[in-house]
């Protein structure tokens, strides 16, 4: 059952465990394991927040960092990262 928990990898996939969308506890620290962040991933979503953030007051509300188009719907999705 864990292998088959570690497979699923988005947070809305969880549902499919088990109709009621809830973890029994044996799945806890593999829940914590998969869904936390690691650091590579804060420190882009601090970059892109830090970035955004300066262009925010010239007006520019889409900038592009490391190739990714940063947004205002973007920056919200890297808020729930950290």
């Amino acid at each position: 059952m864990d292998e088959d928990f570690r497979s699923i990898r988005a947070p809305a996939s969880l549902k499919l465990l088990n109709r009621n969308g809830i973890l029994t506890p044996e799945q806890v620290s593999t829940a914590m394991e998969i869904f936390t962040p690691d650091e590579g991933a804060v420190e882009r979503a601090r970059k892109h927040e830090a970035a955004y953030s300066e262009a925010l007051p010239q007006g520019i509300g889409a900038i592009t960092i490391d190739g990714e188009m940063v947004d205002a719907a973007s920056i919200r999705i890297a808020r729930n990262i950290y």
